[in-house]
């Protein structure tokens, strides 16, 4: 599988490191950086600097759409009245791997659900004017490409897709609800990022609060759900500091600092609070303050 957003590129050329934020996922690669894993993979000399490094991956990276034979992409939402999908995108890369490949399969979880393309083109909406980063391109596919233009005769496959599948993915949705009633608001997210914009931790450092699932406490809730509270307690649970910043950002105001709590809860319950908290716990206890 070949990634072709640029910044999953990036990620993908340094072996999978930890984004630094969703939206921009190798942002905080310096170009010098780049360039050296780009000499060290390519044995290609590149000039430190944005143009030069998008104009090299664009060159390596657009043959391989051009070729494909499947394309794989999430989605922004999808109307259930028609199955419109729809896609936000910044570079490009989506609308070509949309049209050119001739199977299209879209992958999302359940949630991505919206009753109209009406509803949908909210959602989208919204994604985007709670974020800084706006979208060049939005797109409305319905189905394969086809045409009438022989004889009235339809027929599947003309310029884009002659094939398009959608995947809904239940994966951990249901299951999560059903043993944690707190989480049912967590499925009203709509992937906007804008709570990491605002999140005191992950400003303060970065992806040092975040899992394999996500950044920040999005990334913490997955986590819990799927690798267990340890694992969450790890990856930066006890870094939230509840400001509440991301639930008063938040375009559907999902009150994550309210499941952060639940967790801290669990976590506490079976012994998993870091040792200077367990200290401070103890000191409000005994003493009546926290620092003695």
């Amino acid at each position: 599988v070949i990634e072709t957003d640029l910044g999953d590129v990036l990620v993908q050329l340094f072996e999978y490191e930890l984004p630094s934020y969703q939206l921009a996922p190798g942002v905080h690669f310096h170009p010098s950086q780049i360039t050296n894993k780009i000499k060290e993979k390519y044995n290609v000399d590149v000039e430190p600097n944005g143009p030069a490094i998008v104009s090299f991956f664009r060159k390596t990276h657009r043959p391989k759409i051009l070729n494909a034979n499947i394309s794989l992409t999430s989605a922004n939402a999808v109307a259930a009245d028609d199955g419109s999908i729809v896609l936000v995108e910044n570079e490009g890369n989506i609308s070509l791997l949309t049209r050119l490949p001739p199977k299209h399969i879209v992958i999302c979880g359940i949630s991505k659900i919206v009753p109209t393309v009406y509803d949908a083109l909210l959602q989208v909406n919204m994604q985007e004017r709670w974020n800084t980063l706006i979208g060049s391109y939005i797109s409305f596919i319905r189905g394969p490409s086809s045409t009438n233009d022989v004889y009235g005769q339809k027929v599947i496959g003309m310029y884009g897709a002659q094939e398009v599948v959608i995947i809904l993915v239940d994966d951990w949705r249901t299951k999560a609800v059903k043993e944690n009633s707190f989480l049912k608001e967590f499925l009203h997210c709509i992937s906007c990022k804008a709570c990491n914009y605002v999140c005191t931790a992950s400003r303060a450092v970065g992806n040092i609060y975040a899992s394999k699932m996500g950044l920040g406490a999005c990334g913490i809730i997955k986590d819990y759900i799927h690798n267990g509270i340890e694992s969450a307690v790890k990856n930066g649970l006890f870094l939230c500091t509840s400001c509440e910043n991301c639930k008063n950002f938040c375009p559907v105001q999902v009150d994550l600092p309210k499941i952060m709590r639940e967790l801290k809860k669990i976590a506490v319950s079976k012994n998993l609070a870091p040792p200077p908290l367990e200290s401070y716990l103890q000191n409000i206890k005994t003493k009546k303050n926290p620092f003695k």
